[in-house]
């Protein structure tokens, strides 16, 4: 009888063992796909981040591998490491080395001084790409050829790509949080910061980062704490004619 009973505690346990597997697997796969298609629509820069993530968090799952690939591959594509570089070079403040990454003509309209005072005013700030405009070769090196309104002049556009940037964030912070608290979503979004994410970032086309459970357009962030989800607490259609609801 007691045999019977050890017996029973051991398959449990390894059931158990296995399901956290195979939970943990899935939820890695996620994580992956989510970088796969910040890549794929361009934002390489936010893709390694999320990379990184799938790493960091499962390091044991055969997509952590594909993650590594993933980074390198973006990293040795000469138009966008220029651009990589830059953007770490803003997250780490290293703005001199960022500058240098500018082409003739940014840095023939912008002075360094006046690009160091934006960056520190807008160091969250999502550097969207404009497809093939996003860099130049000079004297055969890659430069980047970013739109100037990022580097002070802001725009409907700008702004909305920004905000993208910090909802795509937002999105990946709740779903770690999901798969390390065994399918539960948070309660608010407070309890995000600062494992999940650094901080509750603002939406910028209000340039708000207020938190609401009933969306009523006012600006900030809708959150729904039953389904886990977030999108920006707007009604109506953004510059391009796309609903927000559906961002």
């Amino acid at each position: 009888m007691k045999s019977k009973k050890i017996k029973c505690i051991l398959m449990v346990a390894v059931f158990q063992l296995f399901g956290s597997m195979i939970y943990s697997a899935d939820l890695a796969k996620q994580q992956f796909e989510f970088a796969k298609k910040l890549e794929t629509q361009g934002d390489c820069g936010y893709a390694i981040l999320e990379y990184k993530k799938t790493i960091h968090f499962y390091p044991d799952s055969e997509y952590a591998e594909k993650a590594a690939e993933e980074i390198k591959k973006i990293e040795i594509n000469a138009p966008f490491s220029g651009y990589i570089k830059f953007i770490e070079a803003i997250v780490y403040g290293n703005y001199k080395v960022a500058y240098g990454y500018l082409s003739k003509d940014i840095t023939g309209k912008v002075t360094y001084e006046k690009f160091e005072e934006t960056m520190k005013k807008n160091i969250d700030k999502h550097f969207g790409r404009e497809d093939s405009k996003v860099v130049v070769k000079e004297n055969n090196v890659w430069k980047l050829n970013l739109p100037i309104e990022i580097l002070g002049i802001a725009t409907p556009r700008t702004l909305e790509g920004a905000t993208k940037g910090s909802l795509a964030s937002l999105r990946s912070a709740i779903a770690i949080y999901y798969g390390e608290a065994e399918g539960k979503y948070p309660e608010k979004l407070s309890e995000l910061p600062p494992k999940y994410i650094h901080m509750i970032p603002e939406e910028k086309v209000t340039g708000s980062n207020k938190v609401v459970t009933k969306l009523d357009g006012r600006g900030g962030w809708y959150y729904n704490p039953a389904v886990g989800k977030i999108q920006i607490n707007l009604k109506g259609k953004d510059s391009t004619g796309r609903y927000y609801s559906n961002w």
